[in-house]
């Protein structure tokens, strides 16, 4: 199943839970997306699909700017991963196609 499509997510941070939605598409082994919350929809062309893996990295400006380094495994509907938060450590997440 391809990796492409929008992915309701909970993004797990310091700052607190935030759902979102994330927006995958894929060319070739190429990816480019957007993940959407509330007033900030940062996008993203740069990531990379290996299989059922994909990776990639964004500019965010809410809530404060910064730039994270995307990972997520999709399983069918279900995705998971994790993000680098600049200087703020690690994040997880996980959702659903929707």
């Amino acid at each position: 199943m391809s990796v492409t499509g929008n992915y309701k997510v909970m993004v797990d941070t310091p700052f607190g839970s935030r759902e979102v939605t994330l927006t995958l598409n894929v060319d070739g082994d190429s990816a480019s997306g957007m993940l959407a919350y509330k007033e900030d929809s940062p996008t993203f062309t740069d990531g990379i699909v290996d299989g059922d893996r994909v990776t990639w990295g964004m500019d965010i400006s809410m809530p404060i700017p910064m730039h994270l380094t995307c990972e997520a495994i999709v399983a069918g509907d279900a995705i998971s991963g994790s993000i680098k938060l600049g200087g703020f450590g690690d994040s997880t997440f996980s959702g659903n196609r929707i």
